[in-house]
């Protein structure tokens, strides 16, 4: 008999950016994912993923009689992958 199996992740995280923010302080862009991802064969199993990125941070107002402004990030990923293992197939 064959039985499908299904995986289900989830997860929060906070990345730190490689530039600074108008203080000197290090600009952290937060989110969080979930996907889903099932076998379809014995060498092959499909993904379904969401990813939620948001960051906020201060920057140096040039163009601006304020001395900084407020910059924003926001960004939606949904993704699907198709992953092959040329291993030694799994037992289904």
């Amino acid at each position: 008999t064959r039985v499908a199996i299904f995986y289900l992740r989830a997860g929060l995280f906070s990345d730190s950016q490689l530039f600074v923010d108008g203080a000197g302080s290090s600009i952290k862009v937060k989110g969080h994912s979930f996907g889903a991802g099932v076998d379809i064969s014995k060498y092959a199993r499909l993904d379904f993923a969401y990813m939620y990125q948001k960051g906020q941070w201060p920057e140096t107002g040039y163009y601006s009689s304020d001395s900084t402004v407020e910059s924003f990030f926001k960004n939606r990923i949904f993704s699907m992958s198709l992953t092959f293992s040329f291993d030694r197939p799994r037992d289904l």
